[in-house]
């Protein structure tokens, strides 16, 4: 039989119910909870009274006779910091018995704010063991993972920072899966942990990004930044650390370890060091910043581990390359460098740039020349080594014949 061209096939999709549908499951969501929150102040000290005198062999008998609206009661107002241990054993007995999915997900939800109550740990343990494979709603790959923080002798989070340290998912995307709410303490206490036991090598910031650990790091008080930054800083030399973890450290939280060295007291001498060179290197970079080439900073770059500091004059660029017997003066724009025995530099050299002369001066190349003295000898104190220039193919090879003078080796 043919098709009638009379009727027509057509399908019908209820928009507008299905977005009125959605609109009054938001609008009531919470119906349960907000019913047995407004029925709490007189219900609960009753329920809770029959729990406390009813023997711990008698709960299930106890659970049996209990509404659903009590034991939502009993779940909304967890954890019950001021009843005694008993007490809330008997409450997590009776959850147990009578476990639903949303005691779960209650206790979850508590977790991401509590994470240090012993009977709320309990309860999520005995929440994950009963549903297992469809806890909170959490993937099946991540399951495993669950279950081995949900064993962990040291508690659920230290269960957790192994799968966190090594697993190749961001660490965003990860407390996503597994309901770990942005800014929670739970997520904060995660990610100290994490960053503690894994922040000795890079995997962590190559998966998430520098950007992210920077970012993260601004979140910790004081005192826990100082806990991750020297576990960060102790495992690698200044040539390994990342950009942006650095900068933040010496210019907003903690400050230029040579000024402000008591804020860096919690590193070890070595590492300490490490950051220090890190500063200079920062400066190098900058003073040669309008190089081309950076062949500049390539060859100071090598003596760093020499260096006793980097001082810089931002207007005009000038960099004074403190040794321990001399100083080099390096000027932003390429032309020549001065060699100064140092306390020559320190006592006629270095206070030219808080002079009011300097300061007023409006005219770059000139106080560019008030930095360049040629007598070798200035009030009996020796003061001018050298001046070399950057220019042809081996002006490297007159430097480093100078360097040598004052330096055991050059390295390559």
């Amino acid at each position: 039989m043919q098709n009638s061209k009379l009727f027509y096939h057509f399908a019908f999709k209820p928009i507008k119910l299905t977005e009125e549908r959605k609109k009054l499951e938001k609008q009531f969501k919470d119906i349960d909870k907000d019913i047995a929150l407004t029925r709490s102040a007189t219900q609960l000290p009753k329920l809770l009274e029959r729990i406390r005198v009813t023997a711990f062999d008698k709960l299930i008998e106890l659970a049996a006779t209990m509404t659903k609206m009590d034991i939502r009661l009993l779940i909304y107002e967890y954890p019950y910091p001021k009843e005694k241990a008993e007490t809330r054993r008997k409450i997590n007995k009776i959850l147990s018995t009578r476990y639903t999915s949303l005691v779960g997900r209650t206790a979850w939800e508590l977790f991401q704010h509590d994470i240090s109550d012993v009977f709320l740990q309990e309860l999520i343990r005995d929440s994950f063991k009963r549903e297992s494979d469809s806890f909170i709603g959490i993937k099946e790959e991540f399951i495993p993972f669950f279950d081995k923080a949900m064993k962990n002798s040291s508690g659920i989070i230290d269960g957790f920072i192994p799968f966190l340290v090594k697993r190749k998912t961001k660490s965003e995307l990860l407390f996503k899966e597994c309901k770990i709410k942005k800014d929670s303490i739970l997520e904060h206490s995660m990610l100290k942990k994490m960053f503690l036991g894994g922040l000795q090598e890079d995997f962590i910031i190559n998966r998430d990004g520098e950007e992210f650990v920077s970012k993260s790091l601004e979140k910790f008080s004081k005192d826990e930044y100082k806990l991750i930054l020297k576990v960060y800083l102790e495992a690698r030399g200044f040539e390994e650390f990342h950009p942006s973890i650095l900068h933040d450290a010496t210019k907003f939280r903690l400050g230029d370890p040579r000024e402000q060295e008591e804020e860096w007291d919690f590193l070890s001498e070595k590492a300490l060091i490490q950051v220090k060179r890190w500063v200079i290197q920062k400066n190098l970079i900058e003073i040669f910043a309008s190089d081309s080439d950076n062949n500049r900073f390539n060859y100071w770059k090598r003596f760093i581990k020499y260096m006793d500091d980097v001082e810089l004059i931002k207007n005009p660029k000038v960099a004074f390359i403190y040794f321990k017997d001399f100083v080099v003066v390096e000027f932003g724009n390429i032309g020549a460098a001065y060699f100064y025995h140092k306390n020559g530099f320190e006592r006629f050299i270095a206070p030219v740039k808080n002079s009011r002369q300097f300061r007023i001066s409006r005219s770059n190349s000139a106080k560019e020349d008030m930095l360049k003295e040629r007598v070798p000898e200035k009030n009996g104190t020796p003061l001018f080594i050298n001046k070399l220039d950057h220019r042809g193919q081996i002006w490297k090879r007159r430097f480093d014949e100078q360097m040598q003078k004052y330096l055991n080796s050059v390295k390559e």
